[in-house]
């Protein structure tokens, strides 16, 4: 714990970070902190925050709404629902909804493309770890001296359930393979 909890309070850390908002001399200092305090990814955190942004020049709010990080929480999406509803300025809008939009997208694109294509790559290396295992473990029967027929047994148990040949297609393959 960096900072210890004062009367049980867990939200003693961030109200000690936000209060250097007041005493920061920049809106790129204050944009920072307002950042940090909001990985926390936590909503309590959330009426901390109201209304922060009003220390923040036109320029600070511009950067707040642009400096987002890859990680996205419902903590986020709040604060950001939250300075919309209730920010007089219209120039906020615009930093807002384009804030919104990135944050959408990147969980369209995460959820959406990423995950699927790291899915079937994880999916192509459990299918390559298992056919070197079937190897394997058949080069390992047969170097401990067991007959052909077991060695490859021993091989054809290592094949997933569902492409895994059965025991008449197995012996169909080899007498097959006697022959030619």
């Amino acid at each position: 714990m960096l900072i210890p909890q004062r009367a049980g309070d867990p939200l003693t850390g961030p109200k000690d970070v936000l209060g250097f908002l007041e005493g920061s001399d920049t809106d790129n200092t204050r944009v920072g902190i307002l950042q940090g305090v909001l990985l926390i990814g936590d909503r309590q955190i959330l009426p901390l925050l109201d209304h922060c942004w009003e220390l923040l020049g036109r320029e600070g709010r511009r950067l707040l709404a642009h400096s987002w990080s890859g990680f996205v929480y419902a903590s986020t999406i709040e604060f950001l629902m939250g300075w919309l509803e209730k920010t007089d300025d219209e120039a906020d809008y615009g930093h807002i909804a384009a804030a919104l939009v990135g944050t959408f997208l990147g969980v369209l694109l995460s959820y959406g493309v990423l995950n699927p294509i790291a899915t079937n790559i994880e999916v192509a290396g459990a299918s390559s770890a298992k056919y070197l295992r079937c190897i394997k473990d058949g080069v390992v029967a047969s170097q401990r001296g067991t007959s052909p027929i077991v060695a490859i047994e021993f091989a054809r148990k290592a094949i997933f359930g569902n492409t895994r040949p059965t025991g008449d297609e197995l012996d169909e393959a080899v007498r097959s393979l006697k022959a030619s």
